[in-house]
């Protein structure tokens, strides 16, 4: 075998064109004798699926648009919020208030910030889940009376504002951030 290269390449040359030929049937095309108007024998399928992706595209768009939104607003989680930062400010006003009137009525016992602060903290009710920081609290106990309403007034505008619009749980974290972002830009 190894004498005659000439016969290997004849065998391999030979198994070549009889796989050809045995696969052909499967590449050509079946030949359909059909005329206009007249009804097919049997089903006439293409070979070859072509999907127009800019038709379908539009297709999914326009039915996305035709479907309403299953969501709904529930206004009872914006007053809810609302009356919280309401809340908020009520107990922060009162130790305020109370801490002025014992400025005025002793000055020989003062109340220092940190026991400003724990009151303040101990009056939040149990569904007044405060997150505040230390530092929001003393600025706004040390602040005066128009910044403090000012403060009120846009801590409620950017509440209301925000829960005003429908916010799903994925967008959630990102609605904080703006209305933390919107409250940073009322107050300069």
């Amino acid at each position: 075998m190894k004498q005659q290269p000439y016969i290997r390449t004849v065998i391999i040359t030979l198994l070549g064109l009889l796989m050809y030929s045995l696969m052909l049937d499967n590449v050509i095309p079946e030949r359909l004798s059909i005329n206009l108007s007249e009804q097919a024998e049997t089903d006439i399928r293409a070979p070859i699926t072509v999907i127009d992706q800019a038709a379908t595209e539009q297709r999914r768009s326009d039915a996305v648009a035709s479907i309403d939104s299953q969501t709904r607003h529930n206004t009872k989680y914006e007053e809810e919020r609302v009356q919280q930062a309401d809340d908020i400010f009520s107990v922060i006003e009162r130790v305020r208030n109370v801490a002025n009137t014992e400025d005025e009525e002793d000055s020989e016992d003062e109340v220092t910030v940190e026991e400003q602060i724990e009151k303040v903290r101990s009056d939040f009710s149990d569904t007044t889940n405060a997150d505040l920081e230390d530092e929001s609290i003393v600025a706004l106990l040390n602040a005066s009376d128009s910044q403090f309403q000012g403060a009120l007034d846009t801590a409620l505008d950017t509440v209301h504002e925000t829960m005003s619009q429908q916010i799903r749980i994925g967008t959630l974290q990102e609605a904080k951030d703006q209305a933390k972002s919107k409250s940073q830009g009322y107050r300069r």
